[in-house]
Order: structure tokens, then sequence, then C-alpha cells
């Protein structure tokens, strides 16, 4: 909310075009920086472990350091308002004859 994203997961790997090669950061070069193996925030190669990072895109607009450890309170205040918003927009789209 305001600075602060909330990253969940990327697409599965087999959906994104040149995967592994195009993971981590762009330069202005054109060249990729690879994230060291210990950055986990949405990585795409695991489809097991979906942890929320947090990221402060003031002071990080390139998402490199995972504040959720160090700011568990505004990664709960993230996760619960995503949350309470994506129940309150739920539209069943059943048949009326389903619906109980």
């Amino acid at each position: 909310v305001g600075k602060y994203k909330l990253l969940l997961a990327q697409p599965d790997p087999k959906l994104v075009k040149g995967f592994p090669d195009n993971y981590g950061w762009k330069t202005k070069q054109g060249n990729w920086i690879q994230p060291a193996p210990s950055f986990k925030c949405g990585i795409a190669k695991d489809r097991i472990h979906f942890l929320p990072c947090l990221f402060d895109l003031e002071s990080d607009p390139r998402e490199e350091r995972d504040l959720s450890k160090s700011m568990p309170e505004k990664l709960s205040e993230m996760w619960t308002t995503l949350n309470v918003s994506t129940l309150t927009r739920y539209r069943s789209r059943s048949p009326r004859e389903m619906l109980g």
C-alpha cells in the first residue's frame, strides 16, 4: 500500500518465454543479472513455496531486497487487504440451478 509492493508469485516457468535466461533484473545495456540462490521472492523455478515478499519501491525500485522478515506487520497488513478485497469481489459464475 503506497510505496510498498507485495509480490506473491511469478508465472509457471513453462509459460515464460526465455526462462531462465530472463529471470532476475535487466540492466540498461540489456544484460540479465541473476538473483542470488538465496533470493526466493516469486521465484518461478519453485512452484511449491509461495511465500509473499515485500518491497519498498522508493528505496528499492528493482525489488532486490525482500522486507517481509524485517516488516512482518506491513506484510500482514497488505496480505489481509489483498485477501479481504479478493473475498468481497467474488462473483459466482455457476448456473442459477446449481447455486445453494
